[in-house]
């Protein structure tokens, strides 16, 4: 009988980010339009990304999770700004 796919160690989370972080940089600029807003999308997703990993079951493609992270942090950063954007101009 095999064991189930342990979470994986703090070592290779880091190593993983790591690697990753250009790539998600570069997705979340282009989803949110600029390279500065897209760094802070970015370090949202991975303190979200941090905290999943500790309470997340096994994850089978951690690149595909950690991209759906950082889109939908995108998203909600696109939201937040066109809320600001329209109670702004409702002034």
């Amino acid at each position: 009988m095999t064991s189930p796919p342990q979470a994986p160690a703090p070592t290779e989370v880091d190593a993983l980010l790591a690697a990753m972080r250009p790539r998600l940089h570069r997705y979340c600029a282009r989803m949110v339009g600029s390279v500065i807003d897209g760094e802070d999308v970015l370090q949202d997703a991975l303190i979200k990304a941090m905290e999943g990993f500790a309470s997340a079951a096994p994850i089978q493609n951690p690149q595909a999770w950690l991209f759906r992270i950082a889109h939908n942090t995108a998203l909600d950063f696109l939201r937040r700004r066109n809320r600001q954007d329209a109670l702004h101009s409702s002034e």
